[in-house]
């Protein structure tokens, strides 16, 4: 097997990690809810990790300069670019629910490693 990949998060993905942690977490006051969150971004990790292109392509990708991929989990959708040489993968945004994502996905974020 080759080099592990690695996993960095964006500003906005970090940011987003932690909003909705703590919606779950002190607006709702379910903590098993946002347990069960943490618990499903690190498998999702893993997973990606594993497997880098488990993500379908973003249909909207014509409007970005790079090629995101978009991947769900429960109710989550998490977006990352994987750059194959390099065995990067950047995680851009981690959102709630079905929403129109051509505004909030964009290129210009800074990187935060894991």
């Amino acid at each position: 097997m080759g080099e592990s990949v690695k996993i960095s998060l964006s500003r906005h993905a970090s940011m987003d990690y932690e909003s909705i942690s703590l919606y779950l977490l002190e607006d709702l006051y379910q903590a098993q809810a946002a347990e069960n969150f943490s618990k499903g971004v690190d498998k999702l990790f893993l997973n990606l990790a594993a497997f880098p292109k488990l993500g379908s392509l973003y249909a909207s990708e014509k409007y970005l300069s790079k090629p995101y991929r978009k991947l769900s989990f429960d109710r989550y959708t998490v977006f990352y670019v994987y750059y194959e040489e390099q065995q990067l993968i950047e995680v851009h945004r981690i959102l709630s629910g079905p929403s129109d994502y051509t505004g909030i996905i964009k290129d210009t974020l800074s990187i935060y490693e894991l």
